[in-house]
């Protein structure tokens, strides 16, 4: 599994300051080697593991699932070489994965979503659930910069990142950029990144700096990401050859005041190292491509879209395991609660019976059925009402 630390590898020397100077600022946690090297999802579960029952199908694309009264039973894939369609069959329950922005739209193709905006886009409604795609969350950033003699990041990437002159230094290639945190309050944190970064675009183009190769601007940042009460949503259309489309809520009056605050705390914190003066922009706010709540997690199918065991609500044999199910916001990347979710998936999936909230009986919790199984199943067995259709 992965297990982050607290000693990188690498810390570029402007890091280093930043850290003696600001004692509250700890290094960012990192899923990284002792060597340097990172521990990515895919090298802590599938590499060298070899997994006996998966198999990894490519150039497919999932365009619908197939319900039938209710029940889940596979999964319509298209070719993408071909244009052909295949059919899957789940031998169990279909999982879906396929995060924020292409879990609910995999549900609205397959009529699963609020149904005024299916039959807007021609979809046969299967399960009214009207918080498919909506309730997005999604951090907010905005950098603040100086200006420095000391070489950032900018000045040791070598050509054709680096100016000519500059010549590579092989260990900042093992900096996580966004090297030291510090946290402002519950709702927003500070970066420290040894690197000019300018948000010039969407989408956030391949130079973090927002300016061409070689890069120009030797800087340092402060970076401030904040959760917020703003909020956004997806909207689908009923092709599934079109792409949705994003949208983020302007910022409230409550996060605009945060958002303020925490501007004013990291010119403070940037200011206690020595520097050539800020990098003069407009201050304004973007959201990190990192969103969560879209097919958010809860007890009332009109406000939520799964249940605590990840079952979406009204439909049997199908679960969703992505950040999409995540309820609340945080100024943190979403990476950490994603693995947390898929490491509790796994027990909900393989050792903990599950029962959908809305099959349970009026005088039978979801709690007493979990944590007392063996007492409660000869009491569930006598609700045909329940145990009808499982």
């Amino acid at each position: 599994n992965i297990q982050p630390t607290h000693h990188p590898a690498y810390l570029h020397p402007l890091t280093k300051e930043f850290l003696n100077a600001v004692p509250e600022a700890k290094p960012t946690p990192v899923s990284q080697r002792p060597d340097g090297t990172k521990i990515s999802a895919h090298a802590a579960y599938l590499i060298n593991q070899n997994p006996p029952h998966l198999t990894i199908m490519e150039n497919v694309r999932a365009d619908r699932l197939t319900i039938k009264n209710g029940i889940c039973h596979g999964v319509m894939v298209r070719d993408l070489v071909t244009g052909g369609h295949r059919h899957i069959q789940a031998r169990n329950e279909v999982i879906v994965s396929a995060g924020y922005l292409w879990t609910p739209r995999l549900l609205f193709l397959s009529g699963i979503g609020d149904a005024k905006d299916l039959e807007a886009a021609n979809v046969e409604v299967v399960k009214n659930l009207p918080s498919v795609g909506k309730n997005l969350t999604a951090p907010r950033y905005t950098p603040v910069s100086w200006r420095t003699q000391a070489p950032t990041l900018a000045q040791m990437m070598g050509p054709p990142i680096s100016k000519p002159g500059y010549l590579a230094v092989p260990e900042a290639f093992q900096s996580v950029v966004a090297e030291a945190t510090v946290r402002l309050d519950k709702k927003s944190i500070a970066q420290f990144m040894p690197l000019y970064y300018s948000q010039t675009s969407a989408p956030l183009q391949y130079s973090l700096q927002g300016e061409p190769w070689p890069l120009e601007t030797n800087a340092y940042t402060i970076l401030i990401t904040m959760a917020t009460e703003a909020q956004g949503e997806i909207k689908f259309s009923g092709n599934p050859d079109v792409s949705p489309t994003i949208t983020h809520s302007p910022l409230t009056a409550s996060d605009e005041q945060r958002g303020h605050d925490a501007v004013r705390a990291a010119e403070k914190l940037g200011s206690r190292l020595q520097s050539e003066g800020r990098v003069n922009r407009t201050q304004h706010w973007s959201a990190v491509y990192d969103g969560r709540g879209t097919c958010r997690m809860g007890f009332d199918p009109k406000t939520s879209v799964v249940d605590t065991m990840l079952r979406v609500h009204g439909v049997q044999n199908l679960r969703i395991v992505d950040g999409s199910v995540l309820p609340s916001n945080t100024p943190f990347l979403a990476m950490p609660e994603v693995i947390m979710l898929a490491e509790r998936a796994v027990d909900l999936i393989l050792d903990v019976p599950t029962y959908p909230v809305q099959d349970l009986p009026p005088q039978i919790s979801l709690l007493d059925a979990v944590a007392y199984e063996n007492d409660v199943h000869s009491t569930l067995s006598k609700h045909k009402d329940f145990w009808h259709g499982q």
